[in-house]
């Protein structure tokens, strides 16, 4: 006598389907911003770290010159050497598109416009991060942010959001700095 054997249909049925499609689009609209926000901030701690290279040749230029760089002078850094009044667009980081070394103000300025994909939505404007440069007697002075003091419009020079930049970059308002223009008690 044979047996009957009753098999089971495998798989899911839609309401089961339906749960899991839910969940998994509240963890990616949950997590994309979150991921975002983390690639801005690596490629704008990649460009302070560029500055800081650039920091370090301003300092060893300012040891031996007695001066900071002019007309005619080249920094010799990592990762590119940075002619005075050219900007370079070779021999950079991937995340950064271009860097330029220049006369502002009372001093100088370094400034780096960053080329991450996380930054692809923003104007040229948006995505510059600057470092200026005073000398104070026998020393050097450095900011490092945003060059204008409000930077929340498509024409201002820096990040819309001044909480996009790391600590120790956060300054806001370098044009104004270099200019001997920013208010006393001013960060």
């Amino acid at each position: 006598m044979l047996k009957r054997v009753t098999t089971r249909k495998a798989g899911f049925s839609l309401m089961e389907l339906m749960v899991v499609l839910t969940i998994l689009a509240f963890l990616a609209a949950s997590g994309i911003p979150s991921y975002l926000n983390y690639l801005r901030r690596a490629s704008l701690a990649e460009s302070v770290s560029v500055l800081g290279d650039y920091k370090t040749a301003i300092g060893v230029f300012w040891s031996t010159e007695g001066r900071l760089p002019g007309t005619g002078d080249t920094l010799i850094s990592t990762p590119a050497d940075l002619p005075f009044d050219t900007t370079v667009t070779e021999y950079l980081p991937n995340s950064i598109e271009s860097i330029t070394l220049s006369d502002s103000g009372n001093g100088k300025l370094i400034s780096i416009v960053i080329n991450a994909p996380a930054f692809a939505l923003e104007t040229t404007n948006n995505r510059t991060i600057s470092l200026g440069i005073q000398s104070r007697g026998k020393e050097l002075d450095f900011k490092c942010g945003n060059f204008t003091t409000n930077a929340s419009a498509i024409a201002d020079v820096g990040f819309t959001k001044i909480t996009d930049l790391p600590v120790g970059c956060d300054y806001n308002g370098v044009g104004a700095w270099l200019a001997g223009t920013e208010e006393e008690g001013s960060p």
